[in-house]
Order: C-alpha cells, then structure tokens, then sequence
C-alpha cells in the first residue's frame, strides 16, 4: 500500500475516533464576589427561634420576648431579649422563647457565658446545638463570684453594645465610671 493510502486511512480512523469520543467542554469560571453570594452581609436573615425541647411542663417556663434575628458568634447564635421578662434571668431557669408568632419549647438557662458592662450572654440548653440569649445585666441575677467579676471589671469593660433600648435613656447607667448595678446577694434570695 502506497504511503499515501495509509496515511489516509488512518486519517479517517482518527476522525471517526474523534466523532464518537465525546469532547469534554472547558468550564468557565467567574471570579467570586459578594455580589454573586445569594446572601449579603446587609440581607437580614428571616425570623427564626433555636430548637428547644425540653420534657417538662410548659406552665413552669417563664416566656421571654427576643429580637428574631439572632447574632452570630462563633458557632452559637445569640438572640437579644427585646422586652423585660417577668423575672431575672439566672443559671436554672425554664425558659420559652417568643419573637413574634413564632415560639420555642422549653429549654433552660445553663450559665453565664459572656459577661459584658451592660450584657449577659447566657447559654442554653435544651435544643440540638448550642445557642444562647442576651440580657441586659439589671434583668439577670448573677452568682456571686459573677456579679463579683462584673463589678471589679466594669471599668475595663468596652461600652459598646450600649444598655438596652429601654435602658437607654437612664444617665446612671450611661455616665457611670463605676459600676451602677447592685446584685442580690444569694443569702438575699428566697
């Protein structure tokens, strides 16, 4: 067979060949940017509650109004309470979590987690992952060496967040250079 007849027929093999081999296509890829993100930083998250569920009686549980979007620190999310529960928070207590129409089970304050000049973070529990609440320091009632702490560092303290909303107005608790929260001693309790 003369070279050129070869080289044909191989020619027409490797096109044949190259017909039934699918082709992969090169995929196009954008730069990322957090306009491409569907969420933005400035985009609220809907309303939303943690999970809580607790197997005891609803009656038992003190109802806390929160905000419904909750913050994130780390892996917990915080929610803010948004109005002045029945009682003081402390470690122990039943809890329901209400933001608007939406309602938690009944979960239960564990401790005190973040000790801030106008703030108590306290974390809870009751649900699947960790999540926790916020409470301005007059509606919490801290242990003893906690209101201890609190006190000694209150100065050291930074000022942001600023006292709750409903709080914000009172001048003793915005201009004080010393600690203006006065803790219940636990030989004081009921």
């Amino acid at each position: 067979m003369p070279p050129t007849t070869r080289l044909a027929t191989a020619s027409k093999r490797e096109a044949q060949h190259h017909q039934e081999t699918p082709v992969a296509k090169l995929r196009q890829f954008r730069a990322w940017s957090p306009s491409s993100y569907p969420f933005s930083p400035s985009t609220p998250f809907p309303p939303s509650l943690p999970t809580l569920q607790l197997s005891m009686p609803e009656s038992i549980a003190v109802t806390i109004q929160v905000e419904g979007t909750p913050e994130r620190n780390g892996t917990v999310l915080t929610w803010v309470v948004e109005e002045r529960p029945v009682c003081q928070v402390e470690r122990g207590l039943p809890i329901i979590l209400v933001a608007g129409d939406l309602r938690t089970g009944v979960g239960r304050v564990e401790n005190a987690t973040d000790i801030q000049r106008h703030w108590i973070t306290w974390l809870l529990t009751g649900g699947p992952t960790a999540c926790a609440i916020r409470v301005p320091t007059s509606w919490s009632r801290l242990t003893r060496d906690e209101s201890h702490i609190h006190t000694q560092l209150y100065t050291f303290l930074p000022h942001n967040p600023p006292p709750h909303r409903l709080l914000a107005h009172d001048p003793v608790l915005c201009d004080s250079a010393e600690s203006p929260y006065e803790f219940d001693s636990e030989d004081d309790r009921p």
